[in-house]
């Protein structure tokens, strides 16, 4: 196909989501509303949640430089895009005039980027390939919706067990065998993976799945299966909130001022808020209150990084998004009268924070018209991620030392 001639897939991820058929009943604009803040979710100061980010977000802050990753790879990406296989259905019309509630959000979202965004991976055969020892295995990526999963030990939190989460939609993938004569093999997993799934949790929560951590992958002996496969491997989770509630200046003034994302931050946001003069027309000042939902959702979605296993993680409103990168990047920050020090490395969350270092993370903020691109983007990046852990799986079995 020339260059200068697009083709489906690559017109559908350059365009933004359908608009809502009528304007905001409040009066604003469908496109992004005129009112300030008022959209903004009010923050969350009790819950598992907010116990969760006092312990692992201690000292966490976002970056001020915004992940390059994206901005890099865009192009490479929408050029592929250009030879890819065509949806196999049309996209799906919003079945509403204007989404009233987080619910009709979800579901716009999700005719309208998600789906449509799976049927690609499928046509385009973005899973991973079948090889060596595991030749008879196959995986099944998924979209899930609103599925509580359950809450693994996490040392950070020194045995305290929290509720199980739940997140919009989330990508996924499992393994399974093949039809055939080890056919019964794959029916006793999943029988096995069902009796784990309803098995109610601390919270009485049943119907929850189990997801392995972002460094491991199920367990092949021989190309069959073990109990591992009870657990699904998440890819990118999508966390939706009600229409307008991302204001990408709230992200970028929570970097700027370097705003914890732990307990401390209504002090500090009070402190840096009696400091600042920043206002105009166009950049009205923000308020604490709003502040501080953004971080509650911003402590949302890293809860269910860490939870679900993944590189990342989307906030959405359908009209925009956030893309946060789950891996820590740490500075030494040098005493005062010091010069700086220039190394740098990763942490995972949850790792002790030491008060001379400065640990940020990276994300950037996605306007609808890049919207769907994204997605696409990192599902397809996250399953090349899962690729190479099952090459290597393969290699290590090849040479007798069993990785996972």
């Amino acid at each position: 196909m020339p260059p200068s001639q697009n083709s489906e897939v690559y017109n559908f991820l350059t365009s933004a989501p359908a608009e809502f058929k009528r304007k905001s009943p409040q009066g604003g604009d469908q496109n992004r509303s005129t009112n300030t803040y008022l959209d903004v979710p009010p923050p969350r100061t009790k819950g598992s949640t907010h116990l969760w980010s006092s312990r692992i977000l201690r000292g966490v802050r976002l970056g001020m430089d915004p992940d390059a990753e994206w901005k890099e790879e865009k192009e490479n990406f929408l050029q592929d895009a250009r030879s890819w296989k065509p949806l196999h259905l049309p996209v799906t019309p919003i079945p509403f005039d204007y989404p009233r509630t987080e619910d009709d959000v979800v579901l716009a979202f999700e005719l309208q980027v998600a789906i449509p965004i799976l049927q690609i991976a499928n046509a385009n055969k973005w899973v991973p390939h079948p090889v060596g020892k595991m030749s008879n295995v196959r995986w099944d990526l998924a979209l899930l919706g609103e599925a509580y999963s359950k809450t693994p030990e996490d040392p950070s939190l020194s045995g305290e067990k929290l509720p199980g989460v739940r997140v919009d939609k989330l990508f996924v993938l499992s393994p399974f065998l093949r039809e055939g004569a080890e056919s019964r093999q794959y029916v006793a997993a999943e029988r096995f993976r069902q009796q784990q799934a309803t098995k109610a949790d601390e919270s009485g929560v049943r119907g929850a799945n189990g997801y392995l951590r972002e460094d491991t992958i199920w367990g092949f002996a021989e190309g069959s299966l073990d109990d591992s496969t009870a657990s699904l491997k998440g890819l990118l989770p999508l966390e939706c909130k009600n229409l307008n509630a991302l204001k990408k200046d709230l992200f970028e003034w929570l970097a700027a001022h370097r705003i914890p994302l732990d307990d401390t931050a209504e002090r500090v946001i009070t402190l840096a808020l009696a400091k600042s003069t920043q206002s105009g027309p166009n950049r009205p000042r923000p308020t604490k209150q709003a502040l501080l939902g953004t971080i509650s959702m911003l402590q949302q979605a890293l809860r269910y990084g860490r939870h679900y296993g993944v590189p990342r993680v989307m906030l959405t409103d359908y009209f925009s998004a956030v893309v946060i990168d789950t891996h820590l990047q740490s500075n030494v920050e040098a005493p005062s009268g010091t010069a700086a020090s220039e190394g740098e490395h990763k942490r995972p969350l949850g790792q002790e924070h030491k008060p001379n270092v400065v640990t940020s993370l990276n994300w950037f903020f996605v306007e609808k018209e890049d919207l769907r691109a994204t997605v696409a983007y990192y599902l397809r990046s996250a399953l090349s991620k899962v690729r190479k852990l099952l090459d290597d799986n393969v290699k290590a079995q090849e040479a007798g030392k069993p990785e996972y």
